[in-house]
């Protein structure tokens, strides 16, 4: 990539600083702190973005998308499952991606849960499924690609009432009755499924406690800041103790950098030791085990400060700045604010970690850990505007500018060291009320894995459309096909129509010109063809060397073929609330179609399981058209759990297809106020509430699930019926 003046000068200085501190005796403070302090001072903004690629995974999608600075889609990769949550792109071209499980989990509900890693190859095969998940341990939120293959993953275990309490937990901050610590694992992925773990860390082996005497992890936590403290609770204080949200490696030391969010700290661990020595406390390259080597955001975790020190609010993506970026070596972190005293917003926060060439950090005993503050933070210039309470994550850039995910909010915007906006992108995926991201990445164009976006020989098939959709055996459909020579090359190659497996027909283009486009109309003739379904598809060629086979395939849409037929169906179900307190009501809007050639009188139901909740009789619909109905189900008298819903519409004489006659979804029944659906009733759903308090149904800032009467607005009744509900849990 090439240098503009301004970086190559950037970087002559930064040598020149670089190389004078270590002859002048400062190597001791390390190379990251003399980078750091030269790049302040330069002159590093930017008028335009890094130019690349980047990368984001919707959290309510199952697809991945990978776009350019002109918001253009360059690339798309579709997984079985939606994130869990953090995708990332390798240096072959292969997308890592963490797969959501499809319903809550038994025993780990929490939010971030994963289970799942994929790996998805360029042309959208899955080359690698595998499954950290059981009643005793789940990977969640993040993984990270190491440069051996492996994988490291995040994951909690499940620690009953009796282990915590043998451990030192105090009883009464037991309150969920178990305890789920994160442990991290690397994988080495073995054939399409299986992988070994070949190391792990366990926060379990590394604890401390001045509660019970009796116990042998019975210390003073300020005099053993390397160790953590079962008791210290912070953030949400439940079951999820630790929360680790991150993880992120350091080759040059061989270390791995964590974001525990409940204790508003980094913690920083050896990954050079074997598994047996990071469940002890010497061995590896710092001679301390798995004890941590740094830590900081929180110092009140090791009662090295008090509530005025803290830097760190429920942050997330705690991540080393690359070597080739300003800042390299220094930490940057998504500062999430959650909970900051007086004013709650986000910020990017830069520290330079007190490590030298080595990987030690410096601690003065009975201190915390330096620096005392932030070098760089990013805020908007009113702080407020910029607040996301939850997931989001940063990156620093080799241009010296820091790409920014407010994750909540579905926004990704560029800044400049000096805090000038020059892109930002606004995800519309899958809608633009769902649309929350756990972070972005952005790949520069020489990044290896983006080789499949270079394409030296590659035809293609932009466009194919149908004159129509369904047709009387016998009728011929007419199939207007574009094709384009995309590459620097000109190509002699074929294109076939099918329907199905069928071929229709076959053109053969000769010494197709560089960046020439042709339309071809085939027909078919539907005579001799079952009725059914038919997938009509044109294909080209891959011709020889092309490397982008994706788009040489094209599927135009289905054709039906069909003769006189019974047929209805459900064509869409929306209940107004997945999540509902238990003996409240909420209602599905069901679209039903006739798409068969006569007038049918038919009955449709709400079921559960094998209970009929509500019943429509005698609905008459004249064929090829369609009616909306409501159907609505009291939760009164149901348990609390999680339930499968059908509408089904009751098959008229005759009917063959049945497939499409029912359209399941899923409810949630739980305590009233209890709007998240995380089975208790807290200040989170309180805060929820609040945050759309006065919207009214049909409003966009409107959330179902908050009114919890179901009377329209989301008002004080609803507050009191959560605040009546307050504590409980199921």
């Amino acid at each position: 990539m090439k240098m503009s003046h301004s970086s190559a000068l950037a970087s002559f200085l930064v040598f020149l600083v670089f190389a004078t501190t270590t002859l002048l005796g400062g190597s001791q403070l390390g190379w990251p702190l003399s980078f750091c302090l030269a790049y302040e001072e330069l002159p590093l903004t930017q008028a335009l973005p890094f130019d690349g690629y980047t990368l984001f995974a919707p959290m309510r999608s199952n697809i991945t998308y990978l776009i350019n600075n002109s918001e253009e889609i360059v690339h798309t990769w579709e997984s079985d499952s939606k994130p869990g949550l953090a995708t990332y792109l390798l240096e072959n071209g292969t997308l890592l991606h963490t797969c959501a499980p499809s319903s809550v989990h038994p025993v780990f509900y929490g939010g971030g849960a994963s289970g799942r890693v994929q790996k998805i190859h360029w042309n959208g095969t899955v080359t690698w499924d595998f499954e950290y998940s059981s009643n005793y341990y789940i990977s969640h939120h993040d993984v990270e690609p190491l440069p051996n293959g492996n994988v490291l993953m995040i994951a909690w275990e499940y620690k009953t009432v009796e282990q915590a309490i043998a451990a030192g937990r105090q009883p009464n901050l037991l309150g969920d009755g178990e305890l789920w610590p994160d442990h991290i694992i690397e994988v080495e992925p073995t054939n399409a499924t299986g992988g070994d773990i070949v190391w792990e860390w366990h926060a379990w082996d590394h604890l401390i406690q001045d509660y019970d005497p009796t116990k042998a992890n019975y210390g003073d936590v300020a005099s053993h800041p390397e160790l953590v403290d079962i008791n210290f609770v912070g953030g949400r204080g439940r079951a999820d103790w630790t929360h680790i949200n991150s993880v992120a490696y350091n080759e040059e030391f061989d270390q791995i950098l964590l974001s525990t969010h409940n204790f508003g700290e980094i913690w920083v661990i050896d990954h050079s030791t074997t598994t047996e020595q990071a469940a002890g406390h010497t061995g590896g390259n710092s001679g301390k085990g798995g004890d941590l080597l740094y830590r900081w955001g929180n110092p009140q975790t090791y009662r090295a400060g008090d509530p005025s020190d803290q830097r760190f609010f429920a942050q997330h993506d705690a991540v080393w700045i690359e070597q080739e970026c300003p800042g390299a070596g220094n930490i940057l972190v998504f500062n999430n604010g959650l909970n900051r005293p007086g004013l709650w917003y986000s910020s990017v926060d830069e520290i330079v970690p007190p490590v030298d060439i080595d990987g030690n950090y410096s601690l003065v005993p009975g201190s915390a850990y330096a620096p005392e503050e932030q070098i760089w933070i990013y805020t908007a210039e009113n702080p407020a505007d910029f607040f996301s309470s939850g997931i989001s994550g940063s990156q620093r850039l080799p241009n010296g500018n820091t790409l920014i995910c407010d994750g909540q909010g579905g926004v990704f915007f560029e800044v400049t060291q000096q805090k000038e906006t020059v892109w930002e992108y606004v995800n519309s995926f899958p809608n633009q009320y769902q649309n929350n991201v756990f972070k972005v990445r952005r790949y520069g164009r020489d990044y290896p894995g983006l080789l499949d976006l270079i394409q030296p020989h590659d035809v293609a098939i932009p466009e194919v459309t149908l004159d129509k959709t369904s047709v009387m055996k016998g009728q011929e459909v007419s199939i207007e096909t574009t094709v384009e020579n995309q590459g620097i090359y000109i190509e002699t190659f074929n294109v076939t129509i099918s329907a199905n497996s069928t071929q229709i027909e076959r053109e053969r283009i000769q010494n197709m010109s560089v960046g020439a486009s042709y339309v071809f109309n085939f027909s078919w003739d539907t005579t001799g063809f079952a009725a059914g379904n038919y997938t009509i598809s044109a294909e080209a060629d891959v011709v020889v060397n092309e490397t982008d086979t994706l788009d040489n395939v094209l599927i135009a849409g289905v054709v039906h073929v069909r003769v006189l037929h019974h047929d209805i169906a459900v064509m869409d179900s929306v209940f107004l609330k997945n999540i509902v307190g238990q003996g409240y009501s909420t209602y599905t809007n069901a679209t039903l179609r006739n798409q068969g050639d006569y007038v049918e009188t038919f009955n449709v139901t709400l079921n559960t399981s094998s209970t009929v909740i509500d019943l429509l009789t005698n609905i008459l619909l004249a064929n090829r058209t369609s009616t909306s109905i409501i159907l609505s189900w009291n939760t009164t008298g149901y348990t609390l759990g999680n339930y499968t819903v059908k509408v089904h519409a009751c098959p008229v004489t005759g009917e063959i297809d049945l497939e499409d006659n029912i359209l399941s979804s899923w409810i949630i029944i739980t305590i009233p106020g209890d709007v998240d659906g995380n089975r208790q009733v807290d200040i989170f759903d309180i805060v929820m509430i609040a945050s759309v308090y006065s919207k009214t149904q049909g409003e966009p800032e409107y959330v179902a699930n908050c009114d919890i009467n179901g009377d329209g607005p989301i008002d004080i009744f609803d507050v009191v019926i959560a605040a009546g509900n307050y504590g409980e849990s199921w």
